[in-house]
């Protein structure tokens, strides 16, 4: 049986580093073990193991990728997220980093969330440096198994967001390592009523779900 415990408790003092010292250990350590599931799970909005994992019994998911984008602001990491428009999808008006699903004519994981990247937030992929991925999180009411594709800019990006896209926000990686980080919300979607979820809160919005789940992941990974 897994069991699950949050032992790691970030400090500001643990993210006092350059932008290029903290890329250099991206680097370094996403291409070792990845913390996995097991951290991921401390951000997950469901209690159950079994409804983050796909059952091969069911229809087989889509598969898709998004971009965790980092950016110098000064000399702090800054982590780029968006706010969805709403819209008939089963995730309208939520925060997300940008991506989509994989079509047949990407080359590769990499291309798929640096194409859906340029298409959501009109960002040109040759700007974007791929430093790795986190682990696959899949997303049971859309059915997406999702890569999570860690990547960064020398500068800030000029954003031209489309019409998928409600608002771009961004939060220091600083902010994500505070003990005080993650929180506990109420949220209330399509599928969801009245559900407690662990959170952060970015830009006075709340983000939950998948994509709070890889953050933790990339928090750990920076550990």
């Amino acid at each position: 049986m897994l069991t699950f415990e949050n032992n790691f408790i970030p400090t500001h003092d643990s993210m006092d580093i350059s932008f290029s010292d903290l890329i250099n250990k991206l680097r370094i350590n996403l291409g070792k073990p990845l913390p996995g599931l097991e951290v991921q799970y401390q951000m997950a909005p469901v209690s159950k193991m079994e409804q983050l994992v796909y059952n091969f019994n069911d229809t087989p998911p889509r598969e898709s990728a998004v971009l965790a984008l980092l950016y110098p602001d000064g000399d702090e990491a800054v982590l780029v997220v968006m706010k969805r428009a709403t819209d008939d999808s089963v995730h309208s008006g939520q925060l997300s980093f940008p991506g989509g699903q994989a079509e047949p004519f990407d080359t590769d994981t990499y291309a798929t969330a640096l194409r859906e990247t340029h298409e959501e937030l009109g960002i040109e992929p040759g700007l974007v440096h791929v430093l790795g991925t986190l682990t696959p999180v899949y997303i049971s009411p859309s059915n997406f198994n999702v890569v999570p594709v860690v990547g960064y800019m020398d500068k800030k990006p000029d954003f031209r967001p489309n019409e998928e896209v409600e608002r771009v926000l961004t939060v220091a990686v600083s902010e994500l390592m505070n003990p005080d980080a993650e929180q506990v919300r109420q949220v209330t979607t399509r599928y969801v009523t009245a559900l407690d979820v662990p959170c952060y809160i970015v830009g006075g919005e709340i983000l939950w779900g998948a994509t709070a789940m890889m953050i933790r992941e990339l928090m750990e990974v920076l550990k």
